[in-house]
């Protein structure tokens, strides 16, 4: 028999019994005797030598000192075997991990007694450090009188089969738990899921499907029938037709329809059809359907508010006009075709300066759009000559300042022009004639005053008296500047440029009449001129309090409307990428392992399995937040006020954090005495707790200490909550992009985790939403320090 073949039946009937003593010993009874055993000697050194542990014979002390070792002691321990022999460098015992001695003492001690063998399976730690599972076999060495001798066995290394059955239930739970998460995302999504294959069968639907569908068109959807395509056509006119397509070009297909209820009412459903690929081909069909009947609503006033502007703009006493980097027209008003001398917009958009003026004047215009788009500076109140159809020339007074995007990037330009050649001719009148400049001011169908430079009423015409709401004698030759201007600071800045350039036009001030009962917006512009032998400031005012007051709401409209769909976009781009991007590494790990399992090492089998779990772990955060997100912003959280101990809740968080912690070596150390109450909704809080422990966790070093720490503020009656952690810590610039949903935090944490920044701005609304706030305070490098407060009463 081969040695080969000798370890494989010693591994696997179990060692019976090795007689160590007949290796080394001699017998007398002559030269053929010694060369027997010299040989018989020989082939035990090379039996034991080969085979894959370490055969022993040791002494039954406690520390079970060894006699002999075979040379597999190193492989195996990394101990030579003089190492171990009568303890001179370390004891068989030491090497045992704690929790198996005594156990091991005892079984040996009570199978000694009973002449029986001993076989167990237990851990020790070598002389590198290394720990691993051994499974040994032996029995007891008795002479003639029944007298213990010794012990003596075999000791082998079982550490990878140790291995491959823990990580196989690993695998196992994993995927379980991963099912359960799957259903529990699909079922928990506010929008009808329906996932349907080849054959028309349902192989997911959550009850919000089967509620929409039987409540608003009396047809059930339930899991595992068969889809009638024919009932469903009835309803939705191109259901088969939008399904097949999805499948022939293995694209999404989006539909939005209004449909007809039972009850008599009308709903607007967005209808999309994605297909399920697996190796570029389409296996089954996932339909979502939401509810868009508010979207529609909101684009319904989106147009009236846009036709609102519309009106405001073509009734402006100014010309208002937009342009791309191109110097095309992209946005005009009535007053600016006038300028142009066009008839109407579609003359106008799309065109530029070269297609309406001469080439010296077009050239000057286009001169000025470049400086304002490519060198981004606004060019104020500068005169253009305009030629009308006539021959006669007018003069605009023109202003130009860049078009920004939502990034800050320069788009165009928006430009005003007022045509002030009626001014001019004025000025002109009023230093030829006072009589004719009296005469034209007085019938002017807008507000006209004199001042001084002191604000010296001199000259107001009708329409100012109108204004101010009081008799000439009331003013004239009086210091009324004060009076009329509720901001006399903004007065003296309108003086200073007026001494400055000469004319100011569309200044807007803010302005109340003489008793000082009614206030309101003005638009005036000013000029420089001279009246009875002395400089002053002739002035012309239109109200625009209401121009001002529509153009405000029309402004929160629309900042609320962009906030509304970036949050949209937002939400939608977590989905998209951050929510996909998991369970391509979920199902990409899986695969591998599924397919080539045997092809991979026990240490790249642990580093894909603890991919698939952190992968796991932060997809359901991420739906945790996504949710309680969607939901605080449809407002469809209630929030109860509740007397809570913060310190029971702090501890379930560190107990739901302590396997993340531990697989980075992190203490989390709670100083949150108990009976701190706090008043705030339960579930909240434990949001809050949650997303701030797991941040600090993800940001912190390996072997770092994260603190949970609570304190009365009694002079304000409520606590200040703090997680605090030693990690990579933020720069200004990233501390000032938190809480903000238009902004995205890109860190990445000690071990290459990411997120979305979700969680804190769940923190913030939901802290707000509880009479608190939140604040950060952070070195770079040095770590964070994130505190709350709530009430106490």
């Amino acid at each position: 028999m081969t040695i080969k073949k000798i370890i494989s039946a010693i591994l696997s009937s179990g060692i019976q019994y090795l007689d160590i003593r007949s290796i080394g010993g001699g017998y007398s009874g002559g030269e053929n005797q010694n060369n027997q055993s010299s040989e018989k000697e020989r082939y035990y050194e090379l039996l034991l030598s080969n085979l894959p542990g370490m055969a022993y014979r040791c002494r039954n002390d406690y520390q079970w000192t060894m006699e002999f070792v075979s040379k597999g002691c190193y492989d195996l321990t990394g101990y030579n075997a003089s190492d171990l022999i009568d303890n001179r460098k370390a004891a068989f015992n030491d090497l045992i991990l704690d929790e198996y001695r005594d156990d091991l003492w005892e079984k040996w001690q009570s199978l000694l007694k009973e002449r029986k063998f001993f076989e167990g399976e237990y851990q020790i730690r070598t002389a590198s450090g290394e720990i691993k599972w051994v499974w040994e076999k032996g029995c007891g060495v008795f002479d003639d009188n029944d007298n213990l001798l010794a012990l003596e066995g075999f000791i082998t290394d079982i550490t990878e089969k140790k291995q491959s059955a823990f990580a196989k239930i690993k695998v196992e739970e994993t995927h379980r738990e991963l099912q359960k998460n799957l259903y529990g995302i699909v079922e928990s999504i506010d929008q009808c899921i329906i996932l349907i294959d080849l054959h028309q069968n349902v192989l997911i639907a959550n009850s919000k499907s089967s509620k929409v569908f039987y409540a608003n068109f009396n047809f059930h959807i339930e899991l595992n029938m068969k889809l009638d395509f024919s009932g469903l056509d009835v309803i939705f006119p191109e259901f088969s037709k939008s399904y097949k397509k999805c499948l022939q070009k293995q694209s999404s297909v989006v539909c939005r329809y209004c449909h007809p209820l039972t009850n008599g009412s009308e709903i607007w459903l967005k209808w999309e059809f994605n297909p399920v690929l697996d190796d570029g081909t389409a296996h089954a069909v996932c339909i979502n359907i939401n509810d868009i009947s508010h979207n529609q609503t909101i684009n319904n006033e989106i147009s009236r508010d846009r036709a609102l502007l519309r009106v405001v703009l073509d009734n402006i006493p100014i010309a208002v006009y937009a342009k791309d980097t191109d110097g095309r027209k992209i946005l005009t008003n009535k007053h600016d075709l006038m300028h142009m001398n066009a008839m109407n917009e579609t003359d106008v958009l799309g065109k530029t300066d070269a297609d309406f003026y001469d080439v010296e004047n077009s050239r000057l215009f286009m001169e000025d759009d470049r400086k304002v788009i490519e060198e981004g500076i606004s060019l104020m109140h500068r005169e253009e000559i305009r030629l009308q159809p006539d021959g006669s020339e007018r003069i605009i007074l023109t202003s130009k300042v860049p078009l920004h995007d939502a990034d800050n990037q320069i788009i165009g330009l928006v430009g005003i022009g007022q045509d002030v050649t009626e001014t001019r001719n004025i000025n002109l009148a009023l230093e030829q004639s006072e009589a004719s400049f009296h005469k034209l001011v007085d019938s002017a169908p807008f507000a006209v005053s004199i001042y001084t430079f002191e604000g010296v009423l001199l000259y107001a015409n009708a329409r100012s008296l109108k204004m101010y709401q009081c008799s000439i004698e009331d003013v004239m030759e009086k210091q009324v500047a004060t009076k009329f201007w509720v901001t006399p600071d903004l007065r003296i800045q309108w003086v200073e440029q007026l001494k400055k350039d000469g004319m100011v036009t569309d200044f807007e001030m803010h302005m109340q009449n003489f008793a000082g009962t009614r206030k309101y917006w003005v638009l005036t512009s000013g000029a420089v001129l001279h009246y009875k032998n002395q400089k002053v400031i002739f002035a012309s005012h239109h109200d625009v309090t209401d121009k001002n007051e529509t153009l405000d709401r029309l402004m929160k409209s629309e900042n609320l409307l962009k906030e509304l769909n970036y949050s949209k976009d937002r939400f939608f781009s977590i989905i998209a990428h951050d929510l996909k991007s998991p369970f391509n590494a979920i199902l990409g790990f899986s695969e591998l392992l599924f397919h080539e399992y045997e092809e991979f090492s026990d240490e790249e089998r642990k580093r894909y399995i603890k991919n698939i779990f952190e992968a796991s772990d932060n997809t359901f955060r991420l739906i945790q937040n996504l949710l309680d997100w969607s939901r605080l912003q449809l407002d469809h959280i209630h929030i109860e006020h509740d007397r809570l101990d913060l310190s029971v809740y702090v501890n379930d968080a560190i107990l739901l954090h302590r396997h993340l912690a531990d697989s980075k070596s992190i203490r989390l150390i709670s100083d949150v005495p108990f009976n701190t109450i706090v008043v705030g909704d339960e579930n909240i809080v434990k949001t809050i707790l949650r997303n701030l422990i797991s941040n600090a966790i993800k940001f912190s070093h390996p072997g770092s200490s994260v603190f949970i720490q609570a304190k009365p503020d009694n002079n304000a009656d409520r606590v200040i909550v703090s997680v605090k952690d030693d990690g990579i810590g933020m720069t200004s610039e990233e501390i000032s992009a938190l809480f903000r949903i238009d902004m995205k935090v890109l860190k990445i944490g000690t071990r290459d985790e990411k997120g979305t920044g979700l969680g804190l701005l769940l923190c913030h609304d939901f802290i707000k939403r509880l009479n608190g706030e939140i604040w950060v305070e952070s070195v770079d490098g040095k770590g964070s320090t994130f505190s709350f407060f709530l009430p106490s009463r």
